[in-house]
């Protein structure tokens, strides 16, 4: 969404009946990775400190960069020095662990840091650390793969693409045990996570053919041939895959590469482990199961997904109406629940659903809002961002543009 170049950009807290928790006065505000602990700036070029969710002031701003925490610490810095780690009560909790020069992300999933920066050819180098900071994969990699689920293999990506001359050349390394040893493979693009066992790559001559992605097992052995214009990860031994055909072309095969639907949609993609989106030839949209059964009637404008699998949060699918500046949910049986007047949903967390209208006006700007699982508004669209809070549920962080 844009914004007015003059406009005021503010954040704050709500809850779910609008009112603030914390007011709207602040230049940004993030979660931190744990309860009720956010941290915030009060100007664009600002340091970072941190409030509780009463507005309480815990850390006054002297913190360069944050993350979020993974277990009981985050790694931070202050002004021109390293990175080291905060413990939960915001207190030093180890020296300097790496130099400022890095940018860092925490999988806390894999308890795995990586960390990169552009070298003086302004091309980025990566590695991956532990979490005490000892690097388990030095930053001499142009990319770093990370698998979608856990226990499964990196990629390590250590030729990356120079404009569109392939190949670029990727290896596979544990995850339990990363070090810079592994089976190497000769790509034309960069590979997919690991997930299901599987990962979606492209062959070494792929960028100069139409049909060039299959899956990659952990051994560097392609479990299924690269002869697919476009692949989805695997969700529930199923994946979404065009083969090349003008008016369709799009189907779902199984693990074995065998068909599980034929290829006979213009457009498919994942809800859930046996629900599909299906785009027909008559340009009908419609939910399928995985057999190609049509579960739901028409949907008008198409349904909202976010990442593979969470289309069906709380056993509810968000349901778009563009053309009629109404939009619904739908359960897995096809049934639409309710409708309601407003642009877009998304999905339900608990017994809400952040909604978000425009209206069909010259210069309009959408607004974002809040809905209950029985289709009532809760809170009419009127910010100009909500997000929910993942670490703090029944939070949301609004935007507001003042002029």
């Amino acid at each position: 969404m844009h914004h007015s170049v003059n406009a005021k950009i503010r954040y704050g807290i709500i809850d779910v009946d609008g009112n603030w928790v914390i007011n709207a006065k602040y230049n940004k505000i993030k979660e931190s990775g744990i309860k009720n602990l956010w941290w915030f700036k009060e100007s664009d070029k600002g340091l970072w400190g941190a409030i509780d969710s009463t507005g309480k002031r815990l850390l006054k701003p002297s913190l360069a960069k944050v993350s979020k925490y993974a277990g009981n610490f985050v790694w931070v810095t202050h002004p021109g020095k390293g990175w080291f780690k905060l413990d939960k009560k915001l207190k030093k909790a180890s020296g300097y662990l790496l130099d400022n020069k890095y940018s860092t992300y925490v999988y806390s999933q894999h308890n795995l840091v990586e960390a990169s920066y552009k070298n003086e050819d302004k091309i980025t180098q990566s590695g991956l650390l532990d979490l005490n900071g000892n690097w388990l994969v030095e930053p001499e990699y142009h990319q770093i793969v990370l698998p979608d689920s856990k226990g499964e293999p990196i990629w390590l990506i250590t030729k990356a693409h120079q404009g569109f001359a392939p190949p670029i050349e990727a290896m596979i390394v544990p995850i339990d045990r990363p070090t810079n040893k592994g089976i190497t493979m000769k790509l034309g693009w960069s590979p997919s996570g690991f997930r299901e066992g599987l990962a979606s790559a492209m062959n070494r001559a792929g960028i100069f053919s139409k049909a060039s992605w299959g899956f990659v097992d952990h051994n560097g052995q392609w479990a299924i041939s690269p002869k697919f214009i476009k692949v989805s990860s695997f969700y529930g031994g199923k994946a979404v895959v065009q083969v090349k055909n003008k008016k369709a072309g799009y189907g779902v095969i199984n693990k074995k590469g065998k068909w599980v639907i034929k290829p006979e949609y213009s457009a498919l993609s994942h809800l859930d482990e046996d629900r599909f989106f299906a785009l027909k030839l008559n340009g009908n949209r419609v939910m399928i199961d995985d057999k190609g059964v049509e579960i739901s009637a028409e949907i008008y404008g198409g349904i909202s997904t976010h990442e593979i699998g969470a289309a069906f949060k709380e056993g509810l699918v968000p349901v778009g109406y563009y053309n009629k500046d109404i939009s619904g949910y739908m359960d897995r049986q096809g049934k639409i629940i309710f409708t309601a007047k407003y642009s877009a949903g998304n999905e339900f967390h608990g017994d809400y659903a952040i909604i978000y209208h425009k209206e069909d006006k010259p210069a309009a700007e959408g607004k974002y809002g809040l809905i209950k699982r029985d289709g009532k508004i809760q809170i009419a669209p009127r910010y100009d961002s909500l997000l929910h809070a993942r670490y703090t549920p029944g939070l949301y962080i609004a935007r507001v543009n003042a002029p």
